[in-house]
């Protein structure tokens, strides 16, 4: 009897492509993924139904079409160890549509594009099995709450390949830095509108509208557009301090800004300079009065609605 597959024996590795869709061959030493959490659709696809008339009821034959893979993944948020240096998960990043700047001894910036995003090759084990996903594109998001530790979400959507058996990697993990919780001490900066906010939680999502493309000749993932969006929960203010709901009234656009890590080499900053209000609404936790707020992140001139700084 053959053997069953441990599904908490499994590794990814990531890599960069230089050809779209071209398999860059990620190796366990180097671009292995420490991963909080991990899902993986080995086969996504679409049936076709053969037409045929028949004397009888019953089903018709199909075919497969627009093979693909889903795979999402979430990560700690941490920095780099060093001031200038990329994070361990920067690939991840930039297979979402984000640019990187270094900044030398200084910071690593992820900014959003709008063409000429860069693709991925993933490498998903399970206990024997591999499963490759090529020409990878996806989407991110940031989470942060209160006495957790706060991750990188991301979703990935790529080219499909067959599994086959491979031994699972001793993957090499010294790039990827401890996490720390997210509380006052670790997390000094959460600002809305210049106002210091008791945090609940905060969870950014970037949005990107991930289209797979599958005609003759040509199989390719495309980012579409995005629409990133902040929920954010906190301890309601006095209308003195911030008055909320008149912001919300009036359309006004506001900065916000969420801060992890508080030592060289520690940090990872998300600020969003021009958010506007969807939704706010109060409820009640432990007796204390609390706003739950949506905020639609906005361009400036574009490609300049986020960036998260690693530094």
């Amino acid at each position: 009897m053959s053997g069953s597959l441990r599904s908490h024996r499994s590794a990814m590795l990531a890599k960069l492509e230089t050809t779209y869709a071209t398999d860059s061959v990620p190796v366990a030493g180097t671009d292995a993924v420490v991963l909080q959490e991990a899902e993986i659709t080995q086969m996504d696809a679409d049936a076709v139904e053969r037409p045929r008339l028949t004397p009888h009821f019953g089903a018709r034959p199909i075919a497969l079409t627009a093979l693909k893979i889903r795979a999402t993944a979430q990560v700690d948020l941490a920095g780099s160890g060093a001031a200038g240096t990329a994070p361990a998960y920067a690939p991840l990043l930039r297979g979402c549509g984000m640019a990187q700047t270094i900044t030398p001894a200084t910071r690593a910036d992820y900014t959003p594009i709008s063409a000429a995003e860069e693709s991925l090759s993933l490498y998903w084990f399970l206990d024997g099995q591999r499963q490759r996903a090529l020409g990878a594109r996806g989407s991110w998001g940031l989470e942060i709450a209160a006495n957790q530790f706060p991750r990188l979400t991301f979703e990935f959507l790529g080219l499909y390949t067959p599994p086959t058996e491979v031994a699972l990697p001793a993957t090499t993990l010294t790039a990827w830095r401890e996490p720390q919780v997210a509380n006052t001490t670790n997390t000094p900066v959460v600002t809305l509108d210049g106002l210091t906010v008791a945090l609940e939680s905060l969870r950014y999502r970037h949005n990107n509208d991930l289209v797979f493309r599958d005609l003759v000749n040509r199989r390719y993932v495309n980012i579409q557009e995005r629409r990133p969006v902040i929920e954010v929960a906190i301890e309601a203010p006095t209308l003195t301090a911030k008055n909320f709901w008149a912001l919300a009234e009036a359309g006004t656009t506001f900065a916000a800004v969420a801060r992890h890590g508080a030592a060289a080499g520690s940090i990872a900053e998300l600020t969003a300079p021009r958010c506007q209000i969807s939704q706010i609404a109060r409820r009640a936790a432990d007796g204390v009065e609390m706003l739950d707020m949506t905020l639609v992140v906005l361009p400036n001139t574009g490609n300049d609605e986020v960036t998260l700084s690693v530094r």
